[in-house]
């Protein structure tokens, strides 16, 4: 492929993705091509299969049907491929450092220091020296406004500062491609904007973001584009601007009018 047709190509395509646990499908044919650096909102209720694609994606969920391109890496049921080479558990979290991923939950390591929550994978994964980890982190705890708690543990942090470092560490590989699933579903309300704002702040520039959310208003301002989940299946995709506006499917408009927007 040239240059130029692989800035063409999406960064990531969903293929008839399907998706079952034992005899319960939770994702049916999901089909859609992500562009490069596009910011997408995956939206719908509760149930609705958003979480599980999203986390198809960096393969922390296997699925049963379908493909999911990933650059140059090919996911499908049970294995991935890049060209005719099936890749080994290795490659898989070598592939996975480059794929950025923000949890509910925080998933901050309870018995480190935010500085070494911070730091250890990219020495213990990229091989960078202590010292180039530990300014990278530091400049990143400015940016995301905490450069006094890098000695403080994840207990004695508030669950807004708490994501906000958990934000802060998964920017420090340098991903191309940012994962967010539902990253303040466990705040507290009073809390919810100081994340949604580092969120928009710092980790959407020029990065390939998929962006599970309950928050329309933030989606509304952030997303160039939207994901529409219902029971599994893809009901509405396409330009933000376009489906906020005036979406095509009944489904989505009950879903926008029960979140506040019209």
């Amino acid at each position: 492929m040239t240059e130029a047709a692989d800035s063409m190509a999406p960064a990531i395509a969903f293929r008839t993705v399907s998706k079952s646990y034992g005899q319960h499908q939770v994702l049916f044919d999901v089909s859609a091509e992500i562009p490069r650096g596009a910011t997408v909102a995956v939206l719908g209720s509760s149930g609705s299969g958003k979480s599980t694609l999203v986390r198809c994606v960096n393969r922390l969920e296997d699925f049963q049907g379908g493909e999911i391109g990933v650059g140059d890496v090919r996911l499908a049921p049970g294995v991935a491929t890049r060209g005719a080479r099936k890749l080994n558990d290795r490659q898989v979290a070598k592939y996975r450092t480059d794929i950025g991923m923000v949890f509910q939950s925080f998933n901050l390591f309870q018995h480190l220091t935010v500085l070494k929550n911070l730091i250890e994978a990219p020495v213990g994964v990229l091989g960078w020296s202590k010292e180039k980890a530990v300014a990278r982190a530091r400049d990143l705890l400015a940016k995301v406004g905490l450069p006094d708690k890098e000695e403080a543990y994840p207990s004695r942090l508030s669950g807004g500062q708490q994501q906000r470092i958990a934000i802060a560490r998964a920017l420090m590989m340098e991903p191309s491609i940012m994962l967010f699933d539902e990253p303040t579903s466990a705040l507290d309300p009073e809390l919810t904007g100081e994340v949604l704002s580092v969120v928009k702040e710092l980790a959407l520039g020029g990065r390939t973001s998929l962006i599970v959310t309950h928050e329309l208003t933030f989606a509304r301002d952030v997303a160039s584009h939207v994901m529409v989940l219902d029971h599994g299946r893809l009901v509405e995709f396409g330009p933000a601007k376009e489906i906020f506006r005036a979406p095509r499917s009944e489904r989505t408009r009950r879903f926008f009018e029960s979140g506040g927007l019209r």
